[in-house]
Formats: C-alpha cells, structure tokens, sequence
C-alpha cells in the first residue's frame, strides 16, 4: 500500500511540473510577440511618432508635415490632433501621464519654443527661468510635475515645473549646460549635465545633484528615463562604442548592441524593468529594441512577419508591455504601437497558483489511493 502511495505522489509531481512548464511559468523568452497598430493611418499621408504610452494605453506624439510638427493623442481607437500655442506654428508632444495631460513643446519658425502642459483640452505654456526666453518639455509624472530645459541668466538650465512655478535644477560641477529628460511619480528627475564638452547623467532627488556614473571606459553619459524603483536607463560611452545602459542605484550594466552594430540607446523603462530604444545592426541604421530579462532583442523579430514594417525606435514602454515608438510602413514613416500576444507580465501564472493546482492533485490522488470500508 506504501508503495503504491509514493508511486502515485511520484506521478502528481511529475504532472505538476508539466504543468508548471504547460502553463508558461517555463515559457521561453522567444515566446514573446507583439502586433503592430499602426497610428499613422489614421493620417496616412503625414509622417508620425509615438513618444509616450501611459499604462491605460493612452499614446502621445506628434505628426510631421513639410517641417511643421502638430501633436497627438490617440486613446481607444481615438485620434486628436492639437493645436501649437498661441502665435506659434508647430507642437510635439513628448509625454503623457495617467491623467491623460501632456507635457511638450511648441514654437515658430523663428527659432522660438515654449513647453507647454495640455490639460482638460488646453494647452498653457510653461514660461521660462528668470532671464530666459525659451523653453523645452520632455516628461510628465501623476502629479503634473513636469521637467525639461529653459535658457536663463545663467544659461541653459534643467528644470521642474510644479504648481505653476519653474525651478532650477542646478547643474554637476559648475556645467554648463544641463537639460532633464524624465521624471517619476516619485519625483526623481534624471538628465543630462555638461561641461566642456563632456555629458554626464544625473539623478535628482531631494534637491541634490548627483552624478550617475559611465560604463567602463567611457566618458559622457545622458539618463533618459527612471521609473517609480529608482531604475535609470540612457546610453554612455564604453569600451565598445555608445552602449545603452541600466542603472539599478549602484551598478550601471550595458545593454548590449544588436548584431553587427556599433551603437545603442536607452529611451524608456518600465516598472518590471523592461528596456526599450534603438541600436544599429547589420540589419540596418536604427532599429527598434527591447530588453527583458537579461536579453537584447530586435523587436523586428517579435512581430509577424511580412507586415511591412521596419520598427526604427522605440521610445516607451508601459507596465502592460505595451510599446510605443516610429518606424516606417509602405517607406512612409509611421507612428507604432505594439501590443504583446504572449508572454506578457499579465498572462504568466503566478506560482502560487501553480502550487494550488498541484497540491490539489495530490490530496485526490492520495484519496483515491485510501481503502475502501467494507460494509456489513
């Protein structure tokens, strides 16, 4: 009877497992794939980017015609283009956050730009710092803060925007030039600072400024994006040329370039640490990468084949997995958004229901294994 009990256990571990595997836990990473949604038919003739994603699935970007830019919003099948700010001739739009506001940039032919906050279907310029006359718009968090760069008496300055009031963000050892790229919920700002010459990344928290760091042997570094963890991504120079890189608070780990490549570049990151951005190949000039999971994918080859596209840079990702960036279509650049169909964060099995699952086979098996009362 003994035998018969650990023989059956013996064969509900073994079903567990296959479970486990059969239900994706051990799915390989090439089981990722995505389909394309084109945001550029929506206006065919215009060539389109895709900056921003939030984790509603609400896109930011802006439409390029004969070097007049207008951006948009695109949510649930929805399109919409808006407007420049008053007296200018050309918008893009850079960021979105969970609200749906926008954070970008509008300006004339002049040379003259001016972020701007659309919010409620206004757009609201943001000003300048004391002694500017410019400004420029990069991110927006949940709260409406927003950073970007602004000229000022003292030169160009990063900034953040908040409650209606621009602060300076300071710079790194006295630079000379500084702009912030990206803002999180946390408001953490990270960017770019630089002095003769030579950039270096930079994380802001609590009213300091401190320096990111390079990849061994380089240089000039510029931080691009963080998330809501503290996870910073940009590229910087190494041994191996420009390299994309992740930035875990202590330690800057490349990215890697994609086969036959001599660069790569780090645009957006997401709460699971999944990278997105663009490297050069032998399969071309840009193309449009993910990295998950300690591996550098093309994301050329995560989409069906035959679509027409060439995916050439992906600028966000959100926590659903959903991607967004430009490419071209029919040689006509286009906004994209890719959607993942396998593999995602959402559909992988948590192991605690695999555990459930197989525990609940071996109380049945060991109760049909129980002998049966005789009666009477």
């Amino acid at each position: 009877m003994l035998f018969k009990i650990l023989s059956t256990v013996r064969s509900v571990l073994f079903l567990s497992v296959f479970f486990w595997i059969l239900l994706g836990a051990g799915s390989p990473a090439s089981a990722i794939s995505y389909q394309v949604v084109d945001l550029g038919a929506y206006t065919p003739n215009i060539s389109s980017h895709g900056m921003d994603i939030n984790n509603g699935g609400t896109v930011a970007g802006f439409l390029s015609s004969s070097g007049i830019s207008s951006s948009f919003i695109y949510s649930g099948g929805s399109f919409k283009v808006f407007g420049p700010l008053s007296g200018h001739s050309w918008s893009q739009a850079r960021a979105v956050n969970s609200s749906g506001q926008v954070a970008g940039t509008s300006g004339d032919s002049s040379g003259a730009k001016m972020g701007y906050l659309y919010s409620g279907g206004v757009v609201t310029p943001l000003g300048t710092l004391p002694g500017g006359s410019s400004s420029v718009a990069f991110d927006i968090n949940d709260a409406g803060e927003i950073v970007g760069y602004s000229s000022s008496s003292l030169g160009t300055r990063g900034f953040i925007y908040s409650g209606g009031v621009m602060s300076d963000l300071g710079s790194l050892d006295g630079g000379t030039w500084v702009s912030a790229k990206a803002i999180n919920n946390l408001g953490q700002v990270v960017g770019v600072s630089e002095k003769g010459g030579v950039q270096s990344a930079f994380l802001y928290e609590g009213g300091v400024m401190k320096a990111v760091g390079t990849l061994p042997g380089g240089t000039s570094s510029v931080a691009l994006d963080i998330n809501d963890s503290g996870q910073i991504v940009g590229w910087s120079d190494s041994q191996a040329g420009r390299m994309a890189f992740f930035y875990d608070g202590s330690v800057m780990t490349g990215l890697g370039i994609l086969q036959g490549g001599s660069w790569s570049e780090a645009y957006g990151v997401n709460s699971f640490g999944h990278v997105v951005g663009r490297s050069n190949s032998s399969q071309g000039w840009s193309r449009a990468f993910l990295y998950r999971n300690g591996v550098l994918y093309d994301l050329n080859s995560l989409i069906p084949q035959g679509s027409g596209w060439v995916l050439q840079s992906a600028f966000a990702i959100n926590d659903v997995g959903y991607i967004v960036g430009t490419g071209k279509v029919n040689s006509r650049q286009h906004a994209f958004m890719l959607t993942p169909v396998s593999n995602s964060p959402s559909n992988v099995p948590e192991p605690s229901a695999i555990v459930l699952f197989g525990s609940s086979l071996m109380v049945m098996a060991l109760l049909r294994c129980r002998p049966l009362r005789r009666r009477g």
